[in-house]
């Protein structure tokens, strides 16, 4: 795992935007290898992705929306514990705000619920809206 070696979650800070610097993690890239890879290697190395992408899709988490820290300052209604540092928070993605004021395809769509969401039509929509 890299180290992380600087971050700030705070929007206001000097650069305007928040940031994590990380170091640089050991090993090679796949990509640098994937050519002289034998046979079994490749089996090997997709039975790991597959094996890790199972385990990210069993993870359950009790609603929709943006992974947050459990320090950042939002409205307590707008956020669900999830019992350490860690708390779901509005939906961050673009879809979800306005981002640029005065656009007239923003004037005939409602606004969406920018979470957290409970229920299954939340992740329904958002994976049909792109």
């Amino acid at each position: 795992m890299p180290d992380v070696l600087a971050w700030n979650d705070n929007p206001n800070n000097a650069i305007g935007t928040e940031y994590i610097i990380m170091g640089r993690a050991p090993g090679v890239l796949l990509h640098d290898r994937w050519s002289t890879m034998s046979g079994k290697q490749y089996v090997g190395c997709v039975r790991s992705f597959a094996q890790l992408t199972q385990q990210m899709a069993s993870l359950r988490f009790p609603a929709y929306g943006s992974l947050c820290l459990g320090d950042v300052p939002v409205e307590t209604p707008r956020m669900i514990d999830l019992g350490d540092v860690y708390f779901i928070g509005p939906h961050c993605g673009r879809g979800y705000w306005p981002v640029v004021a005065g656009d007239v395809r923003n004037y005939d769509r409602e606004q969406r619920d920018q979470g957290p969401c409970t229920f299954h039509a939340c992740a329904y929509e958002h994976e049909h809206s792109n």
